[in-house]
């Protein structure tokens, strides 16, 4: 299951790294700069956490939180209680979801060694 998981995550970042070459605009805007011991930093805002936002959360409210990564490999996200698919829970795990991709290796080695991640835990969520 864990390599559906790991595969299915992949497709995703292919689809969204084509969307996002796709794209007519820069995924970068400068929102500022300071300077700091004689040396000059530029503050700059990165669209790109927002689009893939977006993805994931497209298909949580149109598909039931099937992406194409899921729908590829056959696996789906469902409340650990009653193994349906939860709108409101999907949600949360989405947003949860963008920390973790921030964090993955230690969300990484939790599904490998413990069969979830940090945003399965926290939304009462599991893949199957």
């Amino acid at each position: 299951m864990e390599n559906k998981r790991i595969y299915s995550f992949l497709v995703d970042m292919i689809v969204i790294s084509l969307i996002l070459s796709l794209l007519p605009f820069s995924l970068v805007k400068k929102i500022g700069e300071f300077s700091f011991n004689n040396t000059d930093f530029i503050v700059n805002f990165e669209y790109k956490f927002f689009i893939i936002l977006v993805y994931f959360l497209v298909f949580d409210l149109f598909n039931k939180g099937k992406t194409i990564g899921k729908l590829i490999f056959k696996i789906k996200v469902v409340d650990i209680a009653t193994n349906v698919f939860v709108f409101k829970q999907a949600v949360v795990r989405t947003l949860l979801k963008m920390i973790s991709i921030v964090i993955f290796p230690i969300s990484f080695f939790l599904m490998k060694f413990k069969k979830y991640t940090l945003h399965e835990q926290y939304s009462k969520t599991k893949t199957i």
